[in-house]
């Protein structure tokens, strides 16, 4: 497979052009810093294109997209932040979340989403797996209960699991 490279979110080109923006690809955001600091990992330019290898296996970027809104006679404009990964599959950047602040209360907003999005995704075919395991365990626990009672003491059962499972399901 040809190594495409993947362009960076660009929000706000005409910031961009303006020199008031960056992204961040991060490596690691410390839970417990004060302030905007604690956003670790890569600075780059909005629109940068980086190969697959730069970007490593969870690629999640903070994009500050600069100023927004009019200019409103020498009063500070809010900034854009925006949290984005990079998903695989669909190839392309999707939003995680984003905050609008003329201060660093930015960083309150996105931590907590960019600490979570850092996590390593598992594989889904470890849920699965899993899955059909506790899927098994369960339906041997069920049929050992019911193997001694009468059949409509096991048909009511098995009634009721029915319907409860589709209201936990539901739920």
């Amino acid at each position: 497979m040809v190594d495409v490279p993947i362009i960076l979110p660009n929000t706000c080109p005409v910031n961009r052009r303006a020199g008031c923006c960056h992204a961040r690809l991060l490596s690691r955001v410390l839970p417990h810093a004060w302030n905007a600091v604690g956003f670790e990992g890569r600075l780059c330019r909005p629109g940068e294109r980086m190969s697959w290898a730069e970007l490593g296996e969870n690629p999640i970027v903070l994009e500050c997209a600069g100023p927004q809104g009019p200019w409103r006679g020498g009063r500070n404009r809010p900034n854009l932040w925006i949290l984005w990964r990079y998903d695989r599959p669909a190839g392309r950047w999707q939003e995680i979340a984003r905050a609008l602040s003329t201060n660093w209360d930015w960083a309150l907003v996105l931590r907590e989403p960019a600490i979570r999005a850092l996590r390593p995704v598992p594989d889904i075919a470890d849920f699965s797996a899993r899955g059909r395991e506790v899927t098994e365990e369960l339906l041997r626990a069920i049929d050992a209960m019911l193997v001694p009672e009468l059949p409509a003491v096991r048909a009511l059962v098995l009634t009721s699991i029915y319907d409860r499972m589709a209201g936990k399901i539901v739920a």
